[in-house]
C-alpha cells in the first residue's frame, strides 16, 4: 500500500465560491503504480477518481455555509494493493483569508 499523501495546503480559493487544495506525493507507492486519489471532506469521502498525476483538487464552497463555517480536508492515495492512511487534515474557514493576522493594531499617521 502506498503511504498517505503530505502536506495538505490551500491552493486558490475564490472566496465563497470555491477552494482548491492540492498535496505532496506519497513518499511511497507500495511498489505499485497510484491509481487515484480520494478527498474527504468533513469526514466524507467526496471524490475517489481523481487523476493520480494531479495533486490538487478544486471543491464548490457555495454550499458549505456561511461565513466563517469551517470544514476539513484529507487526502488518501490508492493502488492496486490498497489505500494510504489519511493525510493531515486541513482546514479552511469559509470567507476567511488564509493566514490572515488575527490581531492587527491601527496606527494614525495624524498629530
Amino acid at each position: 500500500m502506498p503511504s498517505e499523501p503530505l502536506n495538505p495546503v490551500l491552493v486558490a480559493v475564490t472566496p465563497n465560491t470555491e477552494a482548491t487544495i492540492g498535496w505532496t506525493r506519497p513518499l511511497t507507492d507500495g511498489c505499485l503504480t497510484i491509481k487515484s486519489y480520494t478527498v474527504n471532506k468533513d469526514g466524507v469521502d467526496h471524490q475517489s477518481q481523481i487523476d493520480p498525476s494531479l495533486t490538487t483538487f478544486t471543491d464548490d464552497i457555495r454550499v458549505d455555509g456561511a461565513i466563517g463555517t469551517l470544514i476539513t480536508y484529507k487526502v488518501k492515495a490508492i493502488n492496486e494493493a490498497g489505500q494510504s492512511m489519511y493525510s493531515q487534515e486541513l482546514k479552511v474557514i469559509v470567507g476567511q483569508v488564509p493566514n490572515a493576522p488575527s490581531n492587527l493594531r491601527v496606527r494614525s499617521f495624524n498629530n
